[in-house]
């Protein structure tokens, strides 16, 4: 099923509660094998029936991470609400009237990073990162030499320690719950050699606009393009891609509610993204890979 913008019969409404959004469809015989829409993990949609005719959303089985069916309901403003958990695609479609008539794919995203660095012995001491609350960051062994991951104590909120791992392609992962900073090195080769911080924020957003969830970034983290999708109706919108050190790297204006920036050339690393318009600004976070 090819992802397609419905913009005559998708109304995104945007519920500032616990972060979290709720999407409206509208369901109806004929409205095609293309009802697709990206959500976060936590995000609920509601489909609404805009005929008079029975119809079902249900899941396509073998072909869904989620389960979920609505039973028959018949009538105009009939409506259905299923809220994801899981990360991943689900088709769906009407099992009266057929995939051809009605059908789509919901695919859920993590709300969260996991952010890679490299570990090695001479890799320095700033082997620093500023993250937010619930990202994860994997360490990789990148020599043939044992190392640890572990924070340095007294001066770090979180504790973390990999214990000792040798050999290129190990791994670490720890996932950051509490704002603060995380000094941490290696301690076998001693923090000159093998250290950093790990800097975590609450949310790194400057101004929010009145509703939260207005823009969607996408895929995130990138390779190439960064595709921006404006669920509100903005005016004059301008971007401006910045790096952590508060360097503007990138300034454009955006032409219509879905728009794409070329950021191939730009570092792997952690940039934000500030949007300012007539109503407001807002900045979120992006990865470059």
């Amino acid at each position: 099923m090819k992802p397609r913008l419905l913009f005559a019969t998708i109304l995104l409404i945007v519920l500032n509660v616990n972060s979290q959004t709720t999407h409206n469809l509208n369901w109806f015989t004929g409205i095609g094998s293309s009802v697709d829409l990206t959500i976060d993990v936590g995000d609920t949609i509601i489909w609404t029936w805009t005929d008079a005719l029975p119809h079902t959303v249900q899941n396509v089985s073998g072909s869904s991470v989620e389960t979920f069916n609505s039973g028959t309901l018949t009538g105009n403003g009939q409506t259905f609400s299923y809220t994801f958990t899981t990360v991943g695609s689900n088709d769906y479609f009407c099992g009266i009237h057929g995939a051809a008539s009605m059908s789509g794919t919901i695919t859920v995203q993590s709300t969260n990073t996991t952010h890679n660095l490299d570990w090695f012995t001479g890799i320095g001491s700033n082997v620093d990162l500023t993250i937010e609350s619930g990202d994860t960051v994997t360490w990789t062994w990148t020599d043939t030499l044992p190392h640890t991951v572990q924070n340095v104590s007294g001066s770090s909120v979180e504790t973390f320690n990999s214990g000792t791992l040798t050999g290129n392609g190990q791994t670490f992962s720890y996932t950051f719950t509490t704002v603060g900073s995380n000094d941490y090195f290696c301690g076998i080769h001693g923090a000159a050699s093998m250290s950093g911080t790990i800097t975590v924020t609450d949310n790194l957003s400057l101004e929010g606009f009145e509703k939260k969830n207005s823009v969607k970034l996408f895929p995130n983290p990138t390779n190439n393009e960064l595709h921006i999708e404006i669920l509100n109706s903005l005016t004059n919108t301008r971007v401006s891609i910045i790096d952590i050190t508060g360097k503007t790297l990138i300034n454009t204006r955006l032409n219509s509610n879905s728009n794409k920036i070329d950021v191939s050339s730009l570092k792997s690393g952690l940039y934000l993204i500030k949007l300012d318009s007539d109503t407001g600004s807002q900045t979120k976070r992006f990865v470059k890979k």
